[in-house]
């Protein structure tokens, strides 16, 4: 059993790699391909086991990796050497050297076909967009239908505005003219006690003087019996009646 290790981080290594991975693949068809005739000429064959492991860290673009290949040949001793393969003086076979294969004629497996499954998510995206779209129209409805209602009530905050300013105008001329009125209370009420204090005395001379007025009157009736003394007379209480309802 052999152990070959190398890095990633040279062209040589790169090659070394390539180079080892064609001879293990090399092998392996030969075997397959070879089965009948290497069962046909020895009971016990050959047996090649490649084991390809790589492994890589990524720190940049460029390398850091690393690739560990190793070729395990599990030859039992007492083997008898293939037909029409070089032998060593010691009659085991000689192994062949790793060359590089020209190509390799391997089957890649089947690719699954994604047209389906791709048209179907096509199909998906484009309902989403479409519900998508379909609720950025709504939302925009919505959006001018408030920006709408905001203009409407910033005119009708306008015209309160207006309206408080026209009532603040009204509550400063009421003021002014409460101070006013208590202003023009305060220099009548002198006038209102004149005057009541006149007719009062108007009234008590008024009462006086027609009381005398028809008392004379009445002393004149009661002397008099004539028709015409008590049409006097009651021209006289007629009289008396207007003076008091005025």
């Amino acid at each position: 059993m052999g152990l070959i290790s190398f890095h990633l981080t040279t062209p040589r290594g790169c090659l070394r790699m390539w180079q080892l991975g064609l001879a293990a693949v090399d092998a392996w068809f030969k075997i397959t391909n070879h089965s009948d005739q290497l069962e046909a000429s020895s009971p016990r064959i050959d047996k090649v086991l490649a084991l390809w492991v790589l492994s890589s860290s990524h720190k940049s673009r460029a390398t850091n990796a690393s690739a560990v290949v190793i070729c395990a040949v599990l030859q039992p001793a007492s083997a008898t050497p293939l037909a029409g393969s070089p032998a060593n003086k010691k009659g085991r076979p000689c192994r062949r050297p790793l060359t590089r294969r020209s190509h390799v004629s391997a089957k890649l497996p089947e690719q699954p076909n994604h047209a389906g499954v791709v048209r179907e998510e096509e199909t998906r995206l484009g309902r989403a967009l479409d519900d998508a779209r379909e609720e950025l129209n709504v939302s925009r409805y919505h959006l001018a239908e408030a920006k709408a209602n905001l203009e409407k009530a910033k005119g009708e905050f306008q015209m309160l505005d207006n309206k408080e300013l026209e009532l603040d105008g009204i509550m400063y001329i009421l003021d002014n003219s409460t101070r006013e009125l208590a202003t023009l209370k305060e220099k009548v009420e002198p006038l209102v006690e004149f005057f009541q204090n006149i007719f009062g005395q108007i009234d008590h001379d008024v009462d006086v003087n027609l009381e005398t007025f028809l008392r004379s009157i009445v002393n004149g009736i009661k002397e008099g019996k004539s028709a015409d003394e008590v049409e006097a007379l009651n021209i006289s209480r007629r009289s008396k009646e207007v003076v008091r309802q005025i």
